[in-house]
């Protein structure tokens, strides 16, 4: 079995525009990193690449979507468990990045609920 040709060891950055491209597998392109046909007669074949501004949209929506769909329901507002986790983190590194936001998550809602004790309607 054949081992594909290593032409570019580093990274590579490229303008493209909106469309289907075919990536070359093999190595042996002179148009890298894009296939020219040059793997015929081997067992190597070109990887289709879809390139959209759909995949683009998504991709950042995706960032204000998720944090106001998972926090929907829950009961300290994102920006509480957001300095919570960011605070944790900053404090105890990876493990208080979770724990972080359940401590000031708890203590927002005790104190919420100590605000409004003598709320009570008669």
């Amino acid at each position: 079995m054949e081992k594909p040709i290593i032409v570019q060891k580093h990274s590579l950055k490229l303008e493209m525009e909106t469309g289907t491209y075919m990536w070359c597998s093999c190595g042996r392109s002179e148009k890298q990193p894009f296939c020219d046909g040059s793997h015929r007669g081997t067992h190597f074949k070109p990887e289709k690449v879809v390139i959209t501004i759909w995949m683009v949209f998504i991709s950042l929506i995706d960032n204000v979507i998720k944090p106001m769909v998972m926090g929907r329901k829950a009961p300290a507002p994102t920006l509480v468990i957001f300095l919570g986790a960011i605070g944790g983190f900053m404090l105890n590194g990876i493990i208080g990045l979770f724990i972080g936001a359940v401590i000031l998550s708890l203590g927002y809602n005790i104190f919420h609920w100590w605000l409004h004790m003598n709320d009570v309607t008669e």
